[in-house]
């Protein structure tokens, strides 16, 4: 008998690691392809940036159309649609939602490649911006349902750095393509593999079981408005939107800026920001990681002090870039923008899912998501109006000065947000 029940006890034990093995491996499998989902949403965004000199060369845009088309077409309908994809997160098989999502805007990304103008291709967006918008809550959802604790933050960041690689992709692949074979056939060989993704992610994932879903009700949408109760939440927003009026709004117009100021070609502009992105936005991300994760065992509040010196860096770079006339310094200044902007973004995600109740943390993502592609399209639009508006006075040159008004005054904005967000972070964090 006493044998028996010793050998029953190890049997049991490799039947709990065998558990945890399982549990383990879908938790990789998981952050795994939606890191892959992400990659592919900043390959495509990315890559509308890097044609753009080209499309608009084709289609003779001009820079408030480009604005209208990187600040309206994509963002606006990419943030309402966030809020949606909130919703149906909670209720809705997540991984079905996600792949049906990345299907939708491979096949949009195919329709920009086939694009007769500027229309078509604001109609393009359009459909990009609704497939984009679906899949960040349910992913940010899914990570937060995976992974906790310390082992969330690092999760983050590797979920951040999938940025790093679409964007690599975008520049040295597509970039390349576009420059031996035109801008449409980079679009149409984009949107395959998305299809690609979205195969693999029905093939190898599979959702958590959950309660049985409810039908929608306008009770839902009482969670948004309680969220910005929270007043380390409603900070943390503000600095999100003001990080992404100050980064990527004016990273929309990197190339554009490298093509008329710089006088670079479409190879060079495609190594040039592909190899920084290869090297230094992956040293940052990582590095970024580390510093958050440390300070994070010092408090909830003080990652949030971190953004604070790195927007503040950031927006210096950026002036520097755009008021030097020396080229090489301006280079220098586009790379250490490449190596800080998104240092924080793991951090600022992780501090967003520890001061909100765990059964809203993908209505916080939609919002965050919503509200940072407002801060990106009111900013990239300000952009074109603005350097529409000085050509008479600047010439070629004029993108070069409207750059500045919107990177400086978001920048600065942005740092006393983070500040204001580090006050209140761990008081909330404990009440969430």
């Amino acid at each position: 008998m006493h044998a028996k029940s010793d050998r029953s006890k190890p049997c049991g034990a490799k039947e709990d690691s065998g558990r945890e093995t399982r549990k383990a491996s879908s938790s990789t499998a998981i952050l795994v392809l939606l890191t892959a989902v992400y990659s592919f949403s900043y390959l495509d965004r990315n890559l509308f940036s890097l044609m753009m000199p080209q499309m608009s060369r084709e289609f003779r845009l001009t820079d408030t159309e480009i604005g209208q088309l990187s600040g309206i077409a994509f963002p606006v309908v990419f943030g309402l649609v966030s809020f949606v994809a909130a919703l149906a997160a909670d209720r809705l098989n997540r991984v079905k939602l996600i792949a049906g999502s990345v299907l939708l805007f491979s096949a949009m990304t195919t329709a920009c490649g086939m694009a007769q103008g500027y229309w078509s291709l604001f109609v393009a967006r359009i459909g990009v911006g609704v497939g984009e918008g679906a899949t960040n809550p349910p992913s940010v959802s899914l990570v937060a349902d995976h992974f906790s604790g310390p082992a969330r933050q690092f999760a983050n960041s590797l979920f951040a750095m999938a940025s790093t690689f679409g964007i690599l992709c975008a520049f040295v692949i597509f970039g390349n393509v576009s420059a031996s074979f035109g801008w449409r056939v980079s679009f149409i060989s984009a949107g395959i593999f998305g299809a690609l993704v979205s195969l693999m992610l029905i093939l190898f994932l599979r959702d958590r079981a959950r309660a049985a879903p409810q039908p929608f009700a306008w009770r839902d949408l009482k969670g948004f408005p309680a969220l910005f109760r929270i007043p380390s939440f409603r900070w943390a927003v503000a600095a999100a939107v003001l990080h992404s009026a100050c980064t990527q709004s004016s990273w929309q117009w990197l190339p554009l800026f490298l093509t008329r100021s710089l006088h670079m070609s479409q190879s060079e502009i495609s190594w040039f920001l592909g190899l920084n992105y290869s090297l230094l936005h992956v040293a940052g991300i990582i590095g970024g990681a580390f510093i958050g994760a440390r300070l994070r065992k010092r408090s909830v509040g003080s990652t949030q002090l971190f953004g604070c010196v790195v927007i503040l860096l950031v927006t210096l770079a950026y002036m520097t870039a755009c008021l030097s006339p020396v080229h090489g310094v301006a280079l220098v200044a586009i790379a250490i923008i490449i190596l800080l902007t998104a240092s924080n973004y793991a951090s600022l995600l992780s501090f967003i899912q520890d001061v909100t109740p765990s059964d809203s943390q993908a209505k916080a993502s939609a919002i965050v998501f919503c509200l940072m592609q407002v801060g990106t399209g009111g900013g990239s639009l300000l952009i074109g109006v603005i350097s529409d508006s000085l050509v008479p006075y600047a010439g070629a040159e004029s993108l070069r000065y409207a750059l500045l008004p919107t990177v400086g005054i978001s920048g600065v904005l942005a740092a006393i947000s983070y500040y204001c967000a580090s006050r209140h972070g761990s008081r909330d964090a404990l009440q969430s």
